[in-house]
């Protein structure tokens, strides 16, 4: 990957990871169900995706169900370069955010 030789040091690298099994289990929805975790404001963005489709002028847009089974915003804040701008620290439990997310997802598809 790097072309480094075995004496040397490897050079820092980012990498990420994803195994078959995993990947086609969400893929087919066959695991538990999954959440997004996104910065406050931006819930709905990729609902709204890029605009596009496979037929531009279509009046009936049927899009695929999302990944996740809902959507929880956090005030987190990133740069461009990765820094923190501003830290998300959460009080509640993991399990009370995930309930007070799928209340707020399921009123968002009520719509």
């Amino acid at each position: 990957m790097t072309g480094t030789s075995a004496p040397l040091p490897l050079p820092p690298a980012e990498i990420r990871l994803g195994t078959t099994l995993g990947t086609n289990a969400l893929l087919e929805r066959a695991g538990v169900p999954t959440a997004l975790f996104i910065t406050r404001g931006f819930g709905d963005l990729l609902e709204i995706g890029t605009q596009q489709r496979p037929d531009l002028f279509a009046l009936e847009v049927r899009r695929p169900r999302p990944l996740y089974a809902a959507v929880i915003e956090v005030p987190e804040r990133i740069a461009a370069d990765g820094s923190v701008l501003a830290a998300w620290i959460s009080t509640r439990s993991p399990q009370a955010r995930a309930r007070s997310s799928r209340v707020e997802c399921a009123r968002r598809r009520s719509r």
